[in-house]
């Protein structure tokens, strides 16, 4: 135990010395709770009152603030948000980049009930998280009241769950649910056998994959565990007929998703390409590319995108994966960061989670207690290799990582240091929520509508003045989107850009031919113009694969192209016209 408060002691230094503007929150709310005694005895009424009115609140500020500072939430959620609002499913023009079901879900409630409706949603959705994750916990610690109610804390307070409530668009919020649902069902399993909770969680599984490809990999491993305990808890016939339907209820999703809307798994969309029925008849667009250098390109892009999550993918260094994010091991400035990284609290249940359970501490455990520690450490260990990411992905299981925290701070056996470290902690939870508030406060746009003259109010305008000039590309040629994270061009207000924009994806690194048939291959295809920002193609966050497609791109667009726009326009080094030279 108290290696591990020296382990602690150097995790605050180091989390606060990369976050300088945190650490001085920090210390200015430290002293006080560490030197200022000051009890607050609230009533249960005024305990509840206080609940209600926050919850208000929180429900009013979600319904007025739109999340346009999301940058998943523009470029990708908020634009197939659109398209399905605008004619129920996305077409394709290339490989099925299916919606997922959560983006059905927004788009409905955006189309019949509009905007704030939309923003009313996000904020119902983490309150449906919250609510969930008590009542995990509450299955989890049924002894110690303080420390449910201080892991509570820390999962609530944590910098992923502040960003989702208050800056985030994303339908993760819906993928989280879905799997604390079917946590607690598989919790409430451990208890009981059960025929229909077990095939509660095969429906519940089999959902969330079509709502987030993020979410196969907790899926999967809660589906295989609940299936094991299905079939030792009951040995008879009855069991292996409800297996079977089971997992069938698990699949089926997917197949029908994919049928209806393409399927594909993300970074392998030349292997794996299913053609939706609904695409039968458009036209899509064969680019030729090598599978394994676009895999190559895909990986080298995380590990600039996501550095310190993704370095030592593959190897036994990816279980130090919090570690690496947590120095931001060649990583990009913090500044870019904001609130996607799990707060030192969690930072500290993800690297005690192993040793504890292989340890397995008596007064930690009891065997289903156990139980749960061991799927969850296999969840994170199966999502470091094959996600490489350790902060919004493993949103729902935060609560087992937090608890774990609360368990470890009860049990300081020393008075004075324990009573340090819950000061600490009390500093670092309250620094989370006034910093989240901080930023809620610098990016809140209470826009009623998207349409054109609200848009132009907002910091969308620049976006949106270029989404248009993009819009006037819809003639009877594509234009190829040969934009590269992080200095893609964003489209979320681009009507029909599903059916005339079509993404490269490395196309000019992963491409067999040389620039000539590139050229012939594109022209062929219908692709007439090229949207790129030039000027930012060497740019030095570019490394490895994406440099050298970026290099091939300049080259193919100085060779084979000619700016669509003049010389002194903003829009010269963005739009190109394919051309014989």
């Amino acid at each position: 135990m108290n290696i591990l408060t020296y382990i602690l002691s150097l995790f605050v230094i180091i989390y606060y010395l990369f976050r300088p503007l945190e650490g001085l929150l920090f210390l200015i709310f430290l002293i006080p709770i560490r030197f200022l005694r000051v009890k607050i005895k609230l009533t249960e009424k005024s305990k509840k009152a206080l609940v209600i009115g926050g919850i208000l609140a929180y429900l009013t500020y979600s319904y007025y603030n739109t999340r346009i500072h999301s940058h998943d939430g523009l470029n990708t959620h908020l634009k197939y948000i659109l398209q399905i609002a605008e004619k129920g499913f996305v077409n394709s023009t290339e490989y099925p980049i299916k919606p997922y079901f959560g983006e059905i879900i927004l788009g409905h409630v955006y189309k019949n009930l509009g905007l704030r409706a939309l923003n009313l949603t996000l904020g119902i959705l983490t309150l449906l998280n919250t609510y969930l994750v008590y009542q995990l916990l509450k299955t989890l610690e049924t002894k110690n009241e303080k420390v449910k109610k201080l892991a509570f804390l820390i999962f609530l307070l944590s910098p992923t769950f502040l960003g989702f409530a208050f800056k985030e668009l994303k339908i993760d919020l819906i993928s989280s649910a879905i799997l604390l649902l079917a946590l607690i069902n598989f919790r409430k399993l451990s208890y009981k056998a059960s025929h229909k909770r077990y095939l509660v969680i095969c429906l519940l599984t089999g959902i969330v994959i079509i709502t987030k490809t993020s979410a196969i990999p907790i899926a999967i491993t809660i589906l295989i565990a609940a299936t094991i305990k299905h079939l030792l808890k009951n040995k008879n016939s009855k069991t292996i007929i409800t297996t079977l339907i089971g997992i069938s209820v698990a699949i089926l999703p997917s197949i029908l998703w994919a049928l209806n809307f393409g399927g594909t798994i993300p970074q392998l969309e030349n292997l794996v390409d299913i053609t939706p029925q609904r695409n039968l008849f458009v036209n899509r667009v064969s680019l030729e590319r090598d599978p394994h250098i676009l895999a190559k390109c895909n990986q080298d892009k995380l590990k600039k995108d996501y550095s310190s999550f993704i370095f030592g993918s593959r190897t036994p260094l990816v279980l130090l994966q919090p570690i690496f994010y947590l120095t931001r091991y060649k990583a990009y400035p913090f500044s870019v960061q904001s609130m996607a990284n799990p707060g030192i609290l969690l930072y500290f249940g993800l690297i005690i989670l192993f040793p504890y359970i292989l340890f397995k501490k008596k007064s930690f455990f009891g065997n289903s207690k156990k139980e749960m520690y061991w799927l969850i450490l296999t969840q994170t260990v199966i999502f470091y290799i094959l996600v490489g990411s350790v902060f919004w992905y493993l949103l729902p299981l935060y609560p087992f990582y937090a608890l774990l925290t609360a368990s470890f701070l009860d049990h300081i056996k020393n008075a004075r240091v324990k009573k340090l470290f819950l000061d600490i902690t009390k500093a670092s939870l309250i620094t989370n929520l006034i910093y989240a508030l901080i930023l809620s406060y610098m990016y809140m746009e209470p826009l009623k509508t998207l349409d054109e003259k609200n848009i132009k109010q907002s910091d969308l305008v620049k976006i949106y003045e270029q989404n248009k000039v993009i819009s006037k590309f819809r003639k009877n040629f594509l234009i190829l989107d040969a934009s590269e994270h992080g200095h893609a061009i964003l489209t979320p207000f681009v009507p029909g850009g599903d059916e005339f924009i079509v993404k490269s994806n490395y196309y000019f690194a992963s491409s067999p031919k040389n620039p000539k048939e590139m050229k012939e291959e594109l022209i062929e295809n219908g692709i007439k113009f090229i949207m790129a920002e030039k000027d930012k193609l060497e740019d030095s966050w570019y490394t490895d694969c994406p440099k050298e497609n970026n290099k091939k791109l300049k080259n193919f667009l100085d060779k084979h192209t000619v700016p669509v726009f003049p010389r002194n326009t903003q829009y010269n080094n963005l739009f190109f016209e394919i051309v014989d030279k």
